[in-house]
C-alpha cells in the first residue's frame, strides 16, 4: 500500500513539473514578442535634421518627428513583421526593438527607447 502511494506520489509529481515547464516555455515565447507601442529613435545618424523619432500609441496612431518638427502622423498596425498604414505596406518591425520605415523616398531605422510613446518637442502633443 505503501509503495502504490508513493508511486502514485512520483508520478503526480513529475506530471506537475511537466506541466510548469511547459508553461514555463509558453511564457517565454510570448514574452520574446513585444507590441509595437512605444518610442523609437534613429540614434547615431548623421543627418544634418537631427535625429527621428517614432510614437506609436496603443491605439496604432503613430507620430514621426523630429524635435519642433511632425513628419507624419497616421495609424498603423502590425501583420507578421509588416508594419501597415492602411492598406500599403510602410516598414518592418521585429516584434522586439528595432523599426525600419519606408516613406516617402526615405528609409528610416529605428531602435525602441521606451515601451510608451514619447513626444520630445513636438508642436499638439504632450506625455
Amino acid at each position: 500500500m505503501k509503495d502504490k502511494k508513493r508511486t502514485i506520489l512520483i508520478v503526480a509529481l513529475v506530471l506537475s513539473l511537466v506541466v510548469n515547464l511547459v508553461f514555463l516555455a509558453l511564457h517565454a515565447i510570448g514574452a520574446q514578442e513585444k507590441s509595437i507601442t512605444g518610442t523609437f529613435a534613429s540614434f547615431g545618424g548623421k543627418a544634418v535634421e537631427g535625429e527621428t523619432y517614432l510614437a506609436v500609441e496603443p491605439d496604432g496612431e503613430y507620430t514621426l518627428y523630429r524635435q519642433f518638427q511632425v513628419l507624419e502622423t497616421g495609424a498603423c498596425r502590425v501583420e507578421e513583421h509588416v508594419i501597415y498604414s492602411g492598406d500599403r505596406p510602410v516598414g518592418y518591425f521585429d516584434r522586439k526593438d528595432a523599426v525600419v520605415l519606408f516613406l516617402d523616398d526615405a528609409a528610416y531605422s529605428l531602435t525602441r527607447t521606451d515601451s510608451v510613446p514619447v513626444y520630445v518637442n513636438v508642436p499638439g502633443k504632450m506625455n
